[in-house]
């Protein structure tokens, strides 16, 4: 059994993009790779299949959009900071991380507490 999860109803909704990644990262030609959003699928304990439908397919298409602004950014500011607001379980940093780019991940108490021993704030 995984960690459980415990948000708030409106913060639950952080786990949509999550799954969608990790379905994604599942597929055979993936969009995204993100194996680090289905390592952490794995480690909760929560019901993902109550999660269907576009909203799945539209978070990976949102963070590859985004993932290419980021891209971007970097390209032109190697050692530039990027500060995601109300990152959620967003895993940007270990798909983009340079290694020499600052990253601040912020987001509101429970979040930022259930991230905490999955994903590394940098």
């Amino acid at each position: 059994m995984g960690d459980s999860v415990s948000l708030g109803e409106i913060q639950e909704t952080l786990l949509i993009p999550l799954y969608g990644r990790a379905l994604d990262a599942r597929r055979r030609h993936s969009v995204l790779g993100d194996r680090r959003a289905a390592e952490l699928v794995d480690t909760l304990d929560y019901d993902f299949a109550k999660f269907r439908g576009p909203s799945l397919s539209g978070s990976v298409l949102r963070a590859s959009i985004f993932d290419g602004y980021v891209r971007s950014f970097l390209a032109e500011h190697p050692d530039g900071t990027v500060v995601d607001l109300g990152c959620g379980l967003s895993t940007r940093f270990e798909r983009l991380d340079n290694g020499r780019v600052r990253w601040f991940d912020l987001d509101v108490p429970d979040t930022m507490e259930l991230r905490a021993p999955e994903l590394s704030v940098s």
